[in-house]
């Protein structure tokens, strides 16, 4: 099953071996590869265990070849198994490009660059209604809500904040952002992948 957004959530900040993010986004994952992930010049530390599923820990073994270790009584059942460079090729989140399609989705003049606080892009901004849209990419909730915090007291006007799912999103934060006149959007909700890999805000 399809866990689309909560994805960027778990590998949006560290990124994984494509089989990673494809047991995440299943059915969708060459749509979301080719729209949303880039190769990184690394190797990714874990690989999905064809076998029991769970994250084995990849190891180096010479001639650019490598193997998923078994790890003990955790993994009974499961044998070492060999890995490609290609396999253990670690893809990152484009965010830059993620903001790009969510500006096009929403209707933003795009900027799609890094802002002052961790973890937080800036989208665009909603020129009819002057409203800053802002992404927020993080995968703990003591550092969503220390960027919601932090957010909250530079800021100046009106904010959109989105995320890839409500999960971080607790009644402190929706206190931060009501005190400042700021809006909270999720992804899951309100954010759908078209058959032709772009976003689209739903109805």
């Amino acid at each position: 099953m399809s866990k689309l957004w909560e994805c960027l959530e778990a590998l949006g900040e560290v990124g994984a071996a494509a089989a990673e993010w494809e047991q995440w986004t299943g059915g969708d994952f060459e749509m979301f590869k080719g729209a949303f992930l880039q190769k990184a010049n690394r190797v990714a530390g874990s690989y999905p265990c064809p076998r029991c599923g769970d994250s084995h820990k990849v190891h180096p073994v010479g001639d650019g070849s490598y193997v998923g270790l078994f790890r003990g009584e955790e993994d009974v059942g499961c044998d070492d198994f060999d890995l490609t460079a290609e396999q253990v090729a670690v893809w990152e989140l484009n965010r830059a490009g993620l903001c790009r399609a969510l500006a096009r989705a929403l209707g933003c003049d795009a900027r799609g660059e890094p802002y002052a606080v961790a973890g937080i892009w800036e989208v665009g901004t909603i020129r009819a209604r002057g409203v800053v849209v802002l992404l927020c990419l993080l995968n703990a909730r003591d550092e969503f809500r220390g960027s919601v915090a932090e957010l909250s007291g530079r800021v100046r006007g009106r904010y959109l904040l989105i995320a890839p799912t409500t999960g971080f999103m607790d009644l402190g934060c929706r206190e931060l952002l009501a005190n400042v006149g700021a809006e909270f959007v999720d992804m899951e909700t309100h954010i759908v992948l078209t058959d032709g890999g772009d976003l689209e805000a739903s109805a």
